[in-house]
């Protein structure tokens, strides 16, 4: 009784010849079946933002970490960068456990020619190196959200020419099993000779990746985290010379990592479902 495919509100059409269960037997982190609905309800945990004003109070206190180096970028949206966020020997931990595994990257539930970096999850067994561990557990503390909450690393190489056009992170249904995508954390791992910068065109932003930076932004809006906040827009610039080594941490209002190694598909509709029970708490 295990579903072999996402809802039906979630299926993608196949991409040329690439099925969509090529993404969600090869690409998704976990690895198991998915599990059925009336479990996966019981697993949303509770949300990490509930009130007006919760964002920009994550934001405020992020930009006074002043060990990190932030500087804010901008404040409406939120964007900062933290030139002082991964360490070298976090940054090799990260590379040295996900380079056998990269593939293709995945645009939204398939192949696409918009996104022509090769990437990897760093997954339960990754995660659990001491490294991978301390970079988890500064992000939570960054973003105010308990790690569960935090996708698996994603590990993303450019090559030469390579790049990520013009998208936005926040891709999930405020009724989702793990809620929207509330934050990014984009890290800078290694930094390409020439090349690579993420580009907010909205904002008239463009940040020059460095070894040990980190991009922090809200992907969402403070008035409500359940609306999508369309001017984080953007997209990574082609590597012009030199390989760039970054990672994607992409934070959720609900729990995530309990939900898919148990085997859920993440996106599953389940607000209101009678299994879980669940009403969204957030209060305008």
């Amino acid at each position: 009784n295990y579903a072999a495919q996402p809802p039906a509100q979630f299926v993608v059409q196949p991409e040329g010849d690439v099925e969509t269960e090529a993404f969600v037997g090869r690409n998704r982190p976990g690895g198991t079946p998915y599990a059925p609905d009336s479990e996966c309800g019981q697993l949303r945990g509770d949300a990490a933002i509930s009130r007006r004003g919760e964002i920009d109070a994550v934001f405020r206190r992020a930009a006074g970490l002043t060990q990190l180096k932030p500087r804010v970028l901008s404040r409406r949206p939120w964007v900062i960068v933290f030139d002082d966020f991964v360490g070298p020997a976090q940054a090799s931990a990260l590379i040295a456990r996900t380079e056998p595994e990269l593939d293709r990257g995945i645009h939204g539930h398939g192949y696409s020619d918009e996104r022509t970096s090769r990437s990897a999850f760093c997954r339960a067994d990754c995660s659990a190196d001491a490294d991978v561990a301390k970079l988890d557990a500064r992000i939570a503390d960054v973003t105010g959200t308990p790690l569960p909450h935090t996708e698996y690393l994603q590990v993303v190489r450019y090559t030469e020419d390579q790049r990520y056009a013009e998208h936005h992170d926040q891709s999930h249904h405020a009724a989702a099993l793990s809620g929207v995508r509330l934050f990014t954390v984009l890290l800078y791992l290694r930094a390409p000779d020439e090349g690579g910068e993420t580009v907010f065109t909205a904002l008239n932003l463009s940040v020059t990746p460095r070894a040990g930076r980190a991009l922090f932004w809200t992907n969402v809006r403070d008035a409500d985290p359940r609306a999508t906040e369309p001017r984080v827009m953007h997209e990574a610039l082609p590597v012009r010379r030199g390989v760039k080594w970054a990672a994607n941490a992409w934070v959720h209002r609900q729990s995530w990592r309990p939900a898919v190694d148990a085997g859920c598909f993440t996106e599953t509709l389940v607000a209101g479902d009678a299994n879980c029970g669940y009403e969204d708490p957030f209060q305008a």
